[in-house]
Parts: C-alpha cells; sequence; structure tokens
C-alpha cells in the first residue's frame, strides 16, 4: 500500500531503500517519526505506539530521525522495553523527505506544537500523518483526508488508530496519502 506520489521523494524508490536500510523486510510496516528529540516533542511517546501497535498484532518497525539531548534515554527506554530489533535512531537528517517518503505513516507525538513544520514535509511525500490537535496541526493534517487526527493526548487512542491503519485498512491509508 505504498504509493508513489512526491516532490523530491518518490515513495516506490524510497519505502525499499529505507527498508533496506535498516534491515526490515519489505512486508514490515514502518512507522516514522522525525523531530528533535526534546521533551516538549515526546518523543518515547513513539516507543509506547510501538508496543500497543506490535501487542495487537501488526509487526510494525518505528524509525525515529533526529537527536538531542533526549536521545540517551530515549535509548535506554528502547531496551528496557527490549524494542531494539524494532526500533532503528537514524540520528539528524538534512533530508528527513527520505524518511517520510519511506515509512507507511508517520507520528506527532508532542505536548505542544505551533505549525508543524514536519507534518508540511510529511504531507509533500504523500505520507499519512497521526497527531494529536495541537496548535497549528488542523491547518496542516485534515483528520480522515491528509492523516488522523486524535482530539485528546492519549497514546492508547494513538496506538489503536495507527494498529487499524497498519493492519486492517490499506485502502484508507492509501487513500490518507494520495489526498496530499
Amino acid at each position: 500500500a505504498r504509493l508513489t506520489l512526491c516532490c523530491d521523494s518518490d515513495r516506490a524508490v524510497e519505502a525499499p531503500r529505507l527498508s533496506g536500510q535498516i534491515g526490515a523486510g519489505p512486508a514490515t510496516p514502518l512507522i516514522g517519526f522525525v523531530g528533535y528529540l526534546v521533551g516538549q516533542k515526546r518523543p518515547e511517546r513513539t516507543l509506547d505506539v510501538l508496543a500497543r501497535v506490535r501487542a495487537g498484532g501488526v509487526p510494525a518497525h518505528l524509525v525515529i530521525a533526529g537527536d538531542g539531548p533526549l536521545r540517551p534515554m530515549l535509548e535506554q527506554a528502547i531496551r528496557d522495553r527490549r524494542l531494539q530489533d524494532h526500533v532503528t535512531l537514524l540520528g539528524h537528517l538534512d533530508d528527513p523527505e527520505h524518511v517520510f517518503g519511506g515509512v507507511d505513516l508517520a507520528l506527532l507525538t508532542s505536548e505542544e506544537e505551533g505549525i508543524p513544520g514536519v507534518a508540511i514535509e510529511a504531507a509533500m511525500t504523500g505520507c499519512p500523518f497521526v497527531t494529536f490537535a495541537l496548535g497549528g496541526v488542523g491547518g496542516v493534517v485534515v483528520d480522515g483526508v491528509t492523516g488522523i487526527v486524535i482530539a485528546q493526548q492519549d497514546i492508547k487512542v494513538m496506538a489503536e488508530r495507527v494498529t487499524e491503519l497498519l493492519r486492517d485498512d490499506d485502502e484508507m491509508l492509501e487513500s490518507l496519502g494520495a489526498q496530499h
């Protein structure tokens, strides 16, 4: 259910490239997070989402692009949750569009946001976005059209929606990507 859309990133090229880079099989669903690893961005929430998605029967892999002061805490949390084989930390990238072009969907797990640049970058690649209703998110991600906007900051609900999209709803995932 990967699409060929884009700006500088062709999803049909980027998806197998990213899967190969991280050592994931071509059938492994990829979840992305791009951002500065700081408290406001709450990158540890992505681990909670991944753990719940995997517990729901989806063999997903999380790709995190970004660096920052929380990286050591995130590395420890990955080990503590025994997710080492299911999470790849790419570090800082100058070209996050290649991550957005390669993943099935991206997450925004921030505590607060203005207008999220990562949502704009994801939209430019046709990458569906799952986010909480924060700040200016509604101006970038249209719920049910270009992504999923979750009203409350509830990791359980986010994980349920991601699981549904990756397990049961190829048509919905494809539709969300096609709307950008």
